[in-house]
């Protein structure tokens, strides 16, 4: 962002990196206090303690001062990096009148204080503010175990599978032709607990939704609102006509309360972009079988939507119901970098790391089947070797990439940890590109999201986990997200479990359909229509399964200017 601010303005480029070196400082000063308060009585510098408060109180009021500037001469920069809080009034401004915004926030147990979770609606025309006894131990539970029927490597290792069966009370773990076991009364009750008491004002609206902690590991569109007939289905039929939240309500999830002032600045004084569409697939990766998950290829014939999203298809024929029944479900795509990360002595160690991720070839398919919606002039494909790093920093820099509508990636997404182990740098969130040489590793980090020029209406992140962190609860969406939405992006589209290739293209390819035949709806009810679609259509029997439509989270503004 410094490197942003610098091509215009020099003098702001050297703000921002003087409240880096004062806050740094403060914190230095702020651990030579603390360490001279733990000492005893005696030995104790008063004079010293003394001076060091007095320098923390002039870094302060000088961080106030910079702070004061960037604000006035350089507002992306602080809307994102020290964000002012909204009023209820500021929110309602800026909701339409069918949205509704609900903010979480659980809290853990502190004796005597009990967990509990509060949560603050706020429309259009009223508020409320209630809490639910679920703190952040309880809905980390129940998430665990809604997640448990979600995502098929819940139940990889054998100490998962313990771990899951114990939390939905089964003993064996769930066949290859079986459904994953996704409690419905599960997702019933904590539909319950979160929006039981706010039914009224979210009823037909749409919803802007703050998680925090354990739920952003979910997407609320799994939620069920009214009593299921049977909690725990054994068969994929067993799921239909269920009562989802993701059915009566579009949502979308923002980073913060405070982004969505953001976002919807960028919308008003942004221009749309001329062309519609670029997607970057399929990287060079070498991993071999003995550490990556063997995936199924998909049809070699995209999917066939017409102008209103629906796929046209005739009835099921034999080969639907075999690739749901017999040797397992779906291909889908997974990383296991886990396995393959060690600490990074070079930048050639790091090359050779990213080069031995599991390779993506089904990637190519839905690249190819999505672009096949846009007119030859108006898209453009990077795959296998020309989906580099270089590659997308030279279309920024020249401008081209600031024309397309649509940016769309299907690659592997690493969290913040697996970066820095390989890299020994600060820890960010990355997408994998082709590796190429010592200059271009094939990460695409954060940071230099950042600074890459948008003009997107979405952001496609169609890979395994770009929606929460290595574990449960964890939010390493939020960099990438901020990153993508500071680069002029109004929206992304991520996955919260490794994405099922061909539901993955079905869902794109019908969510940009309906917006191109239908120009009053938004970005967050054209993926919720979508997502109807696929699980209503009879095409493959396990379309009905939550697991196979629901991966996927609209993060950002899912209304349409």
């Amino acid at each position: 962002m410094a490197v942003r601010a610098s091509t215009t303005d020099r003098a702001l480029a050297a703000l921002v990196r003087e409240r880096q070196d004062l806050t740094n400082e403060w914190r230095w000063r702020d651990r030579l206090i603390i360490t001279s308060l733990s000492r005893a009585l005696h030995s104790r510098d008063r004079a010293f303690e003394e001076e060091q408060n007095q320098r923390l109180g002039r870094i302060e009021d000088r961080i106030t001062k910079v702070d004061e500037r960037l604000t006035k001469g350089f507002p992306e920069y602080a809307a994102f990096v020290n964000p002012e809080p909204l009023s209820v009034a500021d929110v309602q401004t800026l909701l339409k009148e069918d949205e509704a915004l609900v903010l979480f926030l659980d809290t853990p147990k502190r004796d005597p204080i009990a967990e509990e979770t509060f949560i603050w609606v706020v429309t259009k025309t009223s508020s409320r503010w209630v809490r639910s006894d679920l703190g952040s131990d309880a809905l980390t539970e129940r998430v665990a175990a809604l997640r448990c029927g979600l995502d098929e490597e819940q139940w990889a290792a054998a100490t998962d599978a313990k771990r899951c069966g114990e939390r939905l009370g089964l003993t064996e773990a769930p066949e290859p032709f079986r459904p994953l076991p996704f409690d419905l009364g599960k997702a019933r009750e904590l539909y319950v607990s979160l929006f039981g008491q706010i039914e009224d004002l979210i009823k037909d609206k749409r919803l802007l939704i703050v998680p925090s902690g354990p739920l952003t590991s979910l997407p609320f569109s799994v939620l069920v609102t009214k009593q299921p007939d049977i909690a725990l289905p054994a068969t994929f039929e067993g799921y239909r006509n269920v009562a989802w939240l993701g059915r009566t309500h579009a949502l979308a999830v923002l980073p913060s309360v405070a982004s969505l002032k953001a976002l919807r600045a960028i919308a008003v004084k942004g221009q749309k972009a001329a062309l519609d569409y670029v997607g970057y697939g399929n990287p060079l990766l070498t991993g071999d079988g003995s550490s990556c998950p063997t995936t199924q290829a998909p049809d070699q014939h995209c999917p066939l939507i017409d102008s209103a999203g629906q796929q046209q298809v005739q009835t099921p024929g034999p080969e639907a119901a075999s690739r749901a029944t017999v040797g397992g479900r779906r291909g889908r795509r997974s990383a296991n970098p886990d396995a393959l990360f060690a600490k990074g002595a070079s930048q050639e160690a790091v090359l050779e790391q990213v080069r031995a991720l599991c390779p993506l070839p089904e990637t190519a398919y839905e690249i190819k089947c999505v672009a096949e919606h846009f007119k030859d002039n108006a898209r453009l494909i990077r795959l296998g070797a020309e989906a580099t790093k270089t590659d997308i920093q030279a279309l920024s820099k020249s401008g081209t990439l600031a024309r397309y509508r649509i940016v769309h990636f299907a690659t592997h997404g690493l969290v913040s940890g697996d970066v820095e182990i390989m890299t020994k740098r600060q820890g960010e969130p990355a997408l994998v590109l082709t590796p190429k040489d010592a200059n271009d590793d094939g990460l695409l980090l954060a940071s230099e999201v950042a600074l890459l020029k948008l003009n997107a209406d979405w952001v496609v992140l169609s890979a395994c986990n770009t929606a929460a962190g290595d574990k449960l609860g964890a939010q390493a969406l939020s960099g990438l997200a901020r990153a993508f939405f500071y680069a002029q992006a109004k929206a992304l589209l991520v996955s919260h479990w490794p994405v099922y290739s061909d539901a993955a293209v079905q869902l794109t390819t019908r969510a940009f359909a309906q917006l191109d035949q239908d120009p009053n709806i938004g970005r967050a009810e054209a993926l919720q229509r979508a997502m109807t679609q696929l699980m209503d259509n009879p095409n493959q029997i396990d379309n009905p399964h939550p697991a196979v439509w629901a991966p996927f989270t609209l993060v950002g503004d899912g209304y349409r200017e």
